[in-house]
Parts: structure tokens; sequence; C-alpha cells
């Protein structure tokens, strides 16, 4: 017991002293070193086996940025691609598809008002796309469109027109849109029944965290945090999950505070905080808060 006592303040001693020894920009230093670390293993494990040196490290820069950064506003003016796609929509203004691309176009630039100006064109007509699944991925898209511009009423009747897809990935993705859809119209039983909705479809706690993740903002909006916290917790199968859980919620909340405009001191104050936070969890956070089945509808870059 003595001896026991003895380690646990010899370690909070050791901790103090480190404390002492290192200055605030030394910690922000250690801490980035750790993150880039994390993101060059994620990197490395997900490029093409022909990538350059030189194109995995400008991932890694592009990752940290992303993850870490400020919220950044995107660039006046449009990409070719997307240009192309504008020209060929004025060139054929009634083609169902062509106002699909257009928009989707705006999208991958994160031009919410200008793709949702696009799409709702289209909304009425979305009977005309035969495949169900575009006709899903459609509407979805405006819906995202319209939540990212704060056009909750239009999004909300935009959803009304969703025929619930059969394929589980995107079942869960229609989900996570219509809780964050709900609660942002203030619609707490709706909120919390897509959600729950959502996580029976999610076959563990690690599949769980992810929606979580995306939608513990809006919850906690309209006064359903707790009661869907709870029931993610009791998916947990031990003590490691649980604390996942804290911190990816830790993290979210961190970034959050991010993406809000700061002066540079504060950023550094949070971004050491996040900094003592476990490596390993770390890691774990990064491919959560990276991975997304939304990537597939070309909804992330």
């Amino acid at each position: 017991m003595v001896e026991t006592t003895l380690r646990q303040r010899k370690g909070k001693d050791q901790g103090k002293a480190a404390k002492k020894d290192h200055t605030n920009e030394e910690l922000f230093s250690m801490f980035q070193e750790k993150m880039r670390s994390a993101m060059a293993e994620k990197v490395r494990s997900e490029c093409a086996e022909d990538s350059t040196e030189k194109e995995i490290q400008a991932q890694i820069d592009e990752n940290m940025a992303g993850l870490f950064g400020p919220k950044k506003k995107p660039l006046p003016g449009i990409k070719n691609e997307t240009k192309a796609a504008k020209d060929a929509l004025t060139a054929d203004p009634y083609n169902i598809q062509k106002i699909f691309d257009c928009g989707e176009a705006y999208l991958l630039e994160e031009k919410y008002v200008e793709a949702a100006n696009v799409m709702i064109r289209g909304w009425k007509r979305t009977g005309e796309i035969e495949k169900p699944e575009q006709r899903f991925v459609f509407l979805f898209q405006l819906c995202h469109a319209s939540c990212a511009c704060q056009k909750f009423k239009q999004a909300h009747a935009v959803l009304m027109d969703i025929e619930e897809p059969e394929d589980p990935d995107l079942f869960k993705d229609y989900c996570r849109l219509a809780c964050k859809i709900y609660a942002q119209n203030d619609n707490l039983q709706k909120a919390l029944k897509a959600f729950h909705n959502g996580l029976e479809k999610c076959a563990s706690f690690d599949e769980a965290l992810p929606l979580w993740l995306d939608t513990l903002s809006s919850l906690k909006k309209v006064g359903a945090y707790e009661a869907a916290r709870s029931k993610v917790e009791s998916m947990a199968v031990d003590d490691s999950d649980k604390q996942k859980l804290q911190v990816v919620e830790t993290v979210r909340s961190m970034k959050a505070h991010l993406d809000e405009p700061v002066d540079e001191s504060a950023r550094t104050k949070v971004m050491i905080a996040v900094g003592s936070l476990a490596l390993g969890v770390i890691v774990y956070c990064l491919y959560l808060l990276e991975s997304s089945s939304l990537a597939s509808l070309k909804l992330t870059k």
C-alpha cells in the first residue's frame, strides 16, 4: 500500500516537473509532432501504392489543416469542372441530369447556396430519375445543401419526399441527416426517433460512434442529448469503449471551438489541451472524423 502510494505520488511529482520543464510553445510543438505522426500512419495506410512521397506529405498537410485548422471560406470563383457543368446546364436548362451534375459540382466546392439554388429546380422532377439510389442521392444532396445554408424548413420539406433507402449504409446516412433536420426544426421526438433508427443499423459500438459524432450537436440543441448519449453508451462493451465515447465528444467540442474565430493565443491553449489526450485514442478519433460513408455520395472531397 505504501509503495503504491509512493509510486502515485512520484508520478504526480514527475508530472508537475514536466509541466515546469516545458513552455507552452514546446508542448504545442510536441503535440503537433505526435499528431503529424498519427496522421502520416493513417494516410500511408490509405494512399495508392504508386503515390510519391511528395503527394503523401501534401495529403498529410491537407488532412492536418482540415482537422484542426480553422474552417476556411470557399475560394471565390469556380473551378473548371464546375464551370463546365454550369455551362452545360445553361445550354440545356431543363435536363435533370445536368441539374444533378451542376449541383454536385457546387457541393464539392462547398458552395452550398449555389448548389441548393440549382438543385431545387429538380426537386419535384426526381421521378424522372430511374434508379432509386440516384433519386435518393439527389434529394439527400439537396437536403444537405439546404441545411448548410440554414434553410432548415426547405430541408424538412425535401426530406418528406425522400424514400427511405434499403441499403443499410445509405439508411444510416438518411437517419443521420433526418435527425439533424428534425432537430433544427425543433422536433425532439422525430429527431430522437431518427437517431435511434440509425443506431439500430449499427452492428457495434464502433459503428455507432460516427453517427453520434455527427448528430450530437443537433441533439443537444433540441434537448435530446442525454437520452441519445445513454443509448450509445449502452452499446459500450467495456471501459475502453466508454473512454472512446468521452474522448470523441471532447475532440468534437474542441474542434468546434477551433472553427470559431479566435486569437492565436487562445487557439494554442486549446491545441495544448487536446495534446493532453492519449495518442492512441486520438488516432482512433482521426479515423472517425475523417471517415464517412457520405464520401460515396460525393459530399466530401
